[in-house]
């Protein structure tokens, strides 16, 4: 297994029982959680980029560090931070990005982009010769989703750098928009070495460091990478707008659990949209035995049109 520092930090100005339930998960997995904001005005989502970055600036380089919302994500009870690792440095190697986000099938905030996730883009460049690929993949979970990120601290602070306008910026279309017209690039020594299974080693997914992350324009050089990739097929994260208990398949004695339309077995769940009419994270919090909010998820059913919970 993987042995490298895993941190995890999240935004909240008032404590919630999401947020108390997810601190208890990570608790028991051994994974420090960071709360920032607490007791703080809220003054907008670009506020809660800046302090991020911030704190995860503060960090060791090599930290492998989740960013997430608080109330609305949870720990599968079966995953700890040698999972996270682990999936994190294969999905580096499989996507060729530095930090990992999310995806979802809706798009959020601009619709107008859809088009942008229909063509195809240069992912980066190996010899100098660029790598087109076609940014809507096959699976369902084609568009970005701000509310879990992981990466190494030194790169995710960068990104975070990067896409900061200003505190009321929203946070989902500027990320959204990083990753659709990137000029963000980390650095890789190449293909390196791989393992017994053809995966690369860490050692070989162990990037240098950023290519000129502060200045206004980069320049493309041999090996270049996009800093930001998504978890297309739910190895890691799964975003859940609109999602029900119908897609997914339980082991409740292991703690995990498999997303049917992708068959990946993620680690970290966010329910994202609306939380009155589907309430889905409050019923998997229930199923793998977690504190869960029993009257949300009555009230959710009848607001479906579903019988009343007995």
């Amino acid at each position: 297994s993987v042995r490298v520092a895993v941190a995890w930090v999240t935004y909240a100005t008032s404590c919630s029982a999401g947020l108390h339930r997810l601190a208890a998960t990570l608790r028991g997995a051994g994974i420090p959680l960071t709360v920032l904001g607490l007791h703080t005005p809220w003054r907008g989502w670009g506020q809660r980029l800046r302090a991020y970055h911030d704190h995860v600036a503060s960090l060791p380089a090599d930290t492998l560090v989740v960013v997430s919302d608080g109330e609305d994500v949870l720990l599968a009870p079966g995953c700890g931070a040698a999972d996270l690792a682990e999936r994190w440095m294969v999905l580096r190697g499989t996507t060729g990005g530095a930090v990992l986000l999310a995806a979802e099938s809706a798009l959020w905030p601009d619709e107008g982009l859809a088009d942008e996730y229909n063509k195809p883009h240069v992912r980066g460049w190996t010899g100098g010769v660029p790598d087109r690929v076609w940014v809507g993949p096959g699976s369902p979970m084609r568009h970005l989703n701000a509310g879990t990120m992981m990466g190494r601290a030194e790169d995710v602070a960068a990104l975070l750098r990067r896409i900061y306008q200003d505190d009321c910026a929203d946070d989902q279309l500027s990320l959204t928009l990083a990753y659709l017209r990137p000029d963000v690039y980390w650095m890789s020594a190449g293909a390196g070495p791989a393992n017994d299974d053809g995966q690369p080693t860490p050692e070989a997914l162990r990037g240098g460091g950023l290519a000129s992350s502060s200045t206004g324009s980069l320049a493309v050089v041999p090996h270049a990478r996009p800093l930001l990739a998504l978890d297309f097929e739910t190895d890691l994260f799964v975003a859940m707008f609109n999602k029900t208990l119908a897609d997914f398949t339980l082991d409740r004695t292991a703690g995990q659990l498999t997303f049917e339309r992708t068959k990946g077995r993620p680690c970290i769940l966010h329910q994202s949209g609306r939380k009155v009419e589907n309430r889905i994270l409050e019923e998997l919090a229930r199923e793998f035995g977690l504190k869960y909010d029993a009257k949300g998820i009555e009230r959710a059913r009848e607001l479906a049109g579903g019988t009343k919970a007995g």
